[in-house]
Order: structure tokens, then C-alpha cells, then sequence
């Protein structure tokens, strides 16, 4: 059973509060950011206060987003803080009952944000809900439909096939945790959980939060008359590079958080690591099992946070 959370900070003492606050991340991809702002900004039901984020691009950068999103509170880091930490820089001052992290390469309406936020209003046993994620056009194939235990499994968003049951009847199910590239969590219970764990960066922060929500006693779940679409291709090749580092090397962060005492997962995922870094070096892929090599080590001695210079 859920645990009470404090009186929202929002609409609980100040019914003048919006019911649902928004934070964008800003990293090197101003135009996406702007783009993805100005979306948000002309909903008109839910009237979200916009919160954009930007990790170290300087001042100019800052500037221009300012002067095209008015109405947002843009802050700016003077260094890149990672996913977890971006988000955490705004947490104190959202007044909000919910706030819900949206990828600038994602887009969602409205009316399936609505239907997060009446979920979340119906269910008190649930702390974070999520869309099913879909490709952009011309596609619209399911790329998520949530996200499942990742200790175990190397691929960890559901198929649209594996998740066909509750798909097909429309019914909000349990997940292991929701993707980060659009998810709408209690603010309450994201302040009492003391956040983001900035160790992870890149990776592996939502995993995290939700397994830590379970641990107080909120679920994860998926609505699947909410959907969003992300586009991949924004995603550029510095994804690419740095996402085998990050995805491997913080699952190591993971078993230290919540599977120390039990010795399978590390080597699970040692041999896992192993046989994909000879693998690369096999094909001839050389950096990519550079990276592979470093998350190994890493990772078994337990150095996290930001990716090696040299990576990103």
C-alpha cells in the first residue's frame, strides 16, 4: 500500500498553481528544445508552467530560448549536469502536483497528457505513469510500451507484441518503470525520494527513481490511451557513441543501489559486457568497444557520473 505523501505544494495550498509543470532539457539541440516548447506553451486546458533546462551551452544559447519561449522559466547550467541533475536544478521550484519530463525529440497532446494526470488523480498506489511511445511518421509503430527489469534483460522497453493484452483492451498496466522520454511523476514523491541520482547522467535514471518508488510503496504504469511520439533520428551520432557506455556501465550503478547483496547480477552482466567488447573488436568496431572496455572497468570499480572527455 502507498505510503501518504505530503500535501501538494501546488494545487493544495495554492489552487492558482498549475496541476502539471513541464521540464525540457536543452543539450545542444536548441531548435528541437524551442520547437518542443512552443508545443507545450499553446496547451490550453492544462496551462503547464514550462520549464527548460539548459546544460552548459552558454549564454547566447540561454538567451535566444528565453526571447522565443516567453512565458518559460529557462535556467541554465554553467556545466552539463546529465539527465538526472538537469531535472533536479528545477525541483524546488515547481509548485505543481505533477511534473512531467518530456525529451525535446518527443512530442505529446494534451489530451493524453490529461489522461496521465487523471490516472495519477484516480490511483493513489501509483507514482509515475508514462505514455506508450510511438515512431514518428510515417510509421507510428510502438517503439515502448514501457519498461521492464533491467538486470535481466539486455533490451528493456516491451514490444508492442509483448504487451499486446493490455494494449488491445486499453488497460493502464504495472512496468517496471516508465522511459524518461516522457513521464509524468507525483512531485511529492519525487521530493521525497530526494530526486534524480546524479551518478547515472545518461541512462538508467528512471529505472532507478521507479525501483526506489516501489521500495515507498507507488507503482510504475503505462496508459495506453496516452501516446507519444519520439523521433530517433534527432537523436544524432553522439547518442550512438555514448549510449553502449552508459547503458552498460550503469547497470553496474544499478546493482549497487538496489542488488548488492546478491552476486548473479554483476556477473550476468560482466560476461554480458565481455562478449560484446570481444564482439566489437571482432567486426572491427573499435570504438564502440572502447566504450564497452571503459564501462567494464568502470563499472566494476565504481566510478560513474559524466562519460571520460575522450568519449563524449
Amino acid at each position: 500500500m502507498a505510503a501518504a505523501l505530503p500535501e501538494p505544494t501546488g494545487r493544495g495550498g495554492n489552487p492558482a498553481a498549475p496541476a502539471v509543470s513541464v521540464i525540457v532539457v536543452n543539450w545542444r539541440r536548441e531548435e528541437a528544445t524551442v520547437s518542443c516548447g512552443l508545443r507545450v506553451l499553446a496547451w490550453e486546458e492544462l496551462s503547464p508552467a514550462l520549464f527548460v533546462v539548459d546544460n552548459g551551452s552558454g549564454a547566447a544559447v540561454v538567451a535566444r530560448i528565453a526571447s522565443q519561449l516567453a512565458g518559460a522559466t529557462v535556467c541554465a547550467s554553467s556545466s552539463n549536469l546529465g539527465f538526472g541533475g538537469a531535472n533536479n536544478l528545477v525541483l524546488d521550484d515547481i509548485a505543481s502536483e505533477f511534473v512531467l519530463l518530456l525529451n525535446n525529440d518527443a512530442e505529446i497532446n494534451e489530451e493524453s497528457v490529461t489522461r496521465l494526470v487523471r490516472f495519477l488523480e484516480n490511483r493513489p498506489e501509483a507514482g509515475v505513469a508514462g505514455p506508450v511511445l510511438e515512431s514518428t511518421a510515417p510509421q507510428h509503430h510502438v517503439i515502448a510500451a514501457g519498461g521492464r527489469n533491467v538486470l535481466r534483460y539486455g533490451r528493456t522497453h516491451y514490444s508492442a507484441a509483448e504487451r499486446a493484452v493490455e494494449l488491445q483492451a486499453s488497460q493502464p498496466y504495472s512496468v517496471d518503470y516508465v522511459p524518461g522520454t516522457v513521464a509524468l511523476i507525483r512531485c511529492g514523491l519525487l521530493r521525497r525520494l530526494g530526486g534524480f541520482d546524479e551518478d547515472y547522467f545518461f541512462s538508467g535514471e528512471m529505472a532507478d527513481l521507479c525501483a526506489r518508488a516501489m521500495d515507498a510503496g507507488f507503482g510504475s504504469f503505462v496508459v495506453p490511451t496516452a501516446r507519444a511520439a519520439h523521433d530517433l533520428d534527432q537523436a544524432g551520432p553522439l547518442r550512438a557513441s555514448l549510449y553502449p557506455y552508459y547503458s552498460l556501465r550503469n547497470r553496474f550503478l544499478f546493482i549497487r543501489r538496489h542488488r548488492h547483496r546478491t552476486f548473479w547480477p554483476s556477473a550476468l552482466w560482466t560476461a554480458r559486457g565481455m562478449l560484446r567488447w570481444i564482439t566489437s573488436l571482432a567486426t572491427g568496431r573499435v570504438a564502440l568497444a572502447r566504450g564497452l572496455g571503459l564501462a567494464l572497468v568502470h563499472g566494476l570499480r565504481g566510478r560513474f557520473g559524466a562519460a571520460p572527455g575522450r568519449l563524449s
